[in-house]
C-alpha cells in the first residue's frame, strides 16, 4: 500500500503549531477562527480552542495553497477528516497521531478502498467500487480451524498456502506485486459439515502476513 507520510512536512508543522511563526486570527466572542504560518510555507486555517491549538474545524494546506489535512482537529491533531496527496483526495477516516487509525476510505486511482488500520498499519481493505464483496469461486482449496490456528503473523503467502494445501482467492490488492508498499489479501472458503457459509481472509503486506480473521471455520 502507499503509505501516508507525514514525517517531514506536515507532521512536523504540527509539532509547531504551538510555537506558529505566526498568525492572524478572526473570532466571535466563543470561537476563534486562526490562521498559522507553518514550516516550508504550509499554513493551519481554522478554529482553535486556545490560542496556536487547533481545535473544531480546519485544514492545513501547502505553500502553494494544495489542501493537505481537513477535518476535525482535537487538541492540536486531527482526529477525523480527509488526507490528500498532491492536492488529490487520498484518505478519509479516522486519525490518530497524523496517521490513519481505524475505519476509512482509501482511494486508488479514484476508486474507493474499504480500510481499517491498527497502530498504523493496514490490516484489512475491500475494493467497495465492486457491488459485492468477493467472493469464492469454485476454489475446491478449504480451510479447517485447526489450518486457521496453525497460520501466525509474519508467515509468507507460500507458508500460508501450504498450510492450507494450496492457493486461495485475491479478494483486493493495491500497489505492485514485489514493491514493500504492495498489499494483498486472500479468501478461503471454510470447510463445513452444514450449510453455513464459513471464511478465512487473510491480508498480507510487503510479503508478510499482518492480519488474519474468520468466520464460521470447524
Amino acid at each position: 500500500m502507499k503509505k501516508i507520510v507525514v514525517g517531514n512536512t506536515v507532521a512536523v508543522a504540527a509539532l509547531l503549531f504551538l510555537v506558529g511563526c505566526g498568525e492572524t486570527t478572526t473570532s466571535s466572542s466563543q470561537q476563534k477562527t486562526v490562521e498559522i504560518n507553518l514550516v516550508k510555507g504550509d499554513k493551519y486555517i481554522g478554529e482553535t480552542k486556545m490560542r496556536r491549538v487547533p481545535d473544531g474545524q480546519g485544514r492545513v494546506v501547502t505553500a502553494d495553497g494544495s489542501p493537505s489535512y481537513e477535518g476535525t482537529f482535537k487538541n492540536g491533531q486531527i482526529i477525523e477528516g480527509k488526507y490528500f496527496d498532491s492536492g488529490k483526495l487520498f484518505y478519509e477516516g479516522s486519525f490518530q497521531n497524523w496517521k490513519p487509525e481505524g475505519k476509512g476510505t482509501l482511494y486508488k486511482d479514484g476508486s474507493p478502498m474499504n480500510v481499517e488500520f491498527k497502530n498504523g498499519k493496514l490490516i484489512s481493505m475491500v475494493d467497495v467500487s465492486k457491488k459485492t464483496a468477493a467472493k469464492p469461486k469454485n476454489n475446491t482449496i478449504t480451510i479447517t480451524q485447526a489450518q486457521f490456528n496453525q497460520v501466525k503473523l509474519g508467515m509468507s503467502l507460500n507458508q500460508v498456502e501450504q498450510i492450507v494445501g494450496g492457493p486461495g482467492q485475491i479478494s483486493s490488492e493495491y500497489g505492485k506485486s514485489g514493491d514493500k508498499s504492495y498489499c494483498m489479501t486472500i479468501v478461503y472458503p471454510g470447510k463445513r459439515d452444514d450449510d453455513l457459509i464459513a471464511t478465512a481472509h487473510f491480508t498480507f503486506v510487503d510479503g508478510k502476513l499482518y492480519s488474519r480473521t474468520q468466520t464460521g471455520l470447524q
